[in-house]
């Protein structure tokens, strides 16, 4: 069932990437971010975390200052989790496949230079969950365990390189609000996530 409502969450995203109209010519981008976050496994621990991940996407212009943002992203977030004194070390890597849907606001206060943020939600898959051993070299993995879903905020600064590409950078900032999981998996919540986003589009 979870499945099934994360395929329709990415099939209205692609549906929407097809519904374009000519007359409001957007353009698609790839982005890379790296940053930190803040995770809770429920009812165990509470730790910070490393966050990594990139993805592509399609913005659609709505107005001259607004437009829709839909893309589809892979997020890898890993930390250590806390163990006993004196027992093995234990890492875990979560891996996300994330779709979020962002209203976008654009300002440009110089020619070619756009001041931006944007704000809306996102749905994430975890779709692998691995946690290692590194003293026993082994490790447990789960598939296809739970989602997350929450509100996204970004904020950052476009700059025109041509008619056709434009490179941007950024902050991100994202929060949980719900999360649904196996009940052999503990909840795994993103309390927070602060990221610095590099991001190259083309109008195409």
């Amino acid at each position: 069932m979870k499945n099934n409502f994360f395929f329709l969450v990415l099939f209205i995203s692609m549906n929407v990437f097809s519904q374009e109209n000519p007359d409001s010519r957007g353009g698609y981008f790839g982005n890379f971010f790296f940053g930190t976050a803040t995770i809770e496994s429920e009812n165990n621990y509470k730790v910070n975390a490393d966050a990594v991940g990139g993805g592509v996407g399609k913005e659609f212009i709505l107005s001259k200052q607004l437009s829709l943002i839909a893309a589809v992203a892979h997020l890898r977030i890993q930390h250590e989790i806390p163990v006993p004194i004196n027992s093995s070390p234990l890492f875990q890597v979560n891996n996300f496949i994330k779709i979020p849907i962002l209203l976008r606001y654009g300002h440009e206060f110089i020619e070619n230079s756009t001041i931006y943020a944007e704000t809306g939600i996102y749905v994430a898959s975890l779709y692998k969950l691995k946690v290692e051993n590194i003293a026993l070299n082994s490790s447990k993995n789960e598939n296809n365990v739970g989602f997350n879903s929450g509100l996204e905020l970004n904020m950052g600064l476009r700059y025109q390189l041509s008619e056709v590409y434009s490179f941007e950078f950024g902050l991100n900032s994202q929060a949980d609000l719900f999360q649904t999981y196996d009940d052999s998996v503990s909840k795994i919540k993103i309390v927070e996530l602060y990221s610095f986003q590099l991001r190259i589009g083309a109008k195409i």
